[in-house]
């Protein structure tokens, strides 16, 4: 009864984490549907300056931030959505090889492939369909 009742309570005590991956192959050959976003934004590429990109995108998260001088070094690029003068939407993108981070893991991508990641849209912004409007206009 007692270990029943310890493995209960572990399982009670700490709360389950899951992760979703999401994986998205977008055929060039196929017509785009037009998707608008609830807000207007910019596309911007961010230069693959690491003192720019570091003070443009102070406002993530650490776990958004661990390595971008790798990125840049590595010539992964950063597109962001600016609202206002904000930015409000960012996602990296990599060519020719990447790295899966959760299984830390690289593959190598064909000359056809590009592999977006470490996307993230500031909380106050989220339910205005960014995403899907900014992979329309990239």
């Amino acid at each position: 009864m007692k270990l029943i009742f310890r493995k209960i309570s572990n399982r009670l005590r700490f709360k389950p984490q899951f992760t979703i991956y999401y994986v998205d192959e977008r055929i060039l050959d196929d017509s785009i549907p037009e998707f608008e976003a609830r807000i207007p934004f910019d596309l911007e590429i961010l230069p693959p300056d690491i003192q720019e990109t570091e003070a443009r995108l102070s406002f993530l998260p650490e776990e958004h931030m661990p390595d971008f001088p790798q990125r840049i070094k590595n010539g992964h690029r950063c597109f962001v959505a600016v609202h206002e003068g904000k930015i409000v939407y960012v996602v990296w993108t990599a060519f020719n090889k990447c790295r899966f981070f959760p299984i830390a893991r690289e593959f190598i991508l064909s000359e056809d492939k590009v592999y977006g990641y470490s996307s993230y849209t500031t909380p106050e912004y989220r339910g205005n369909s960014i995403y899907p409007a900014f992979q329309i206009k990239s």
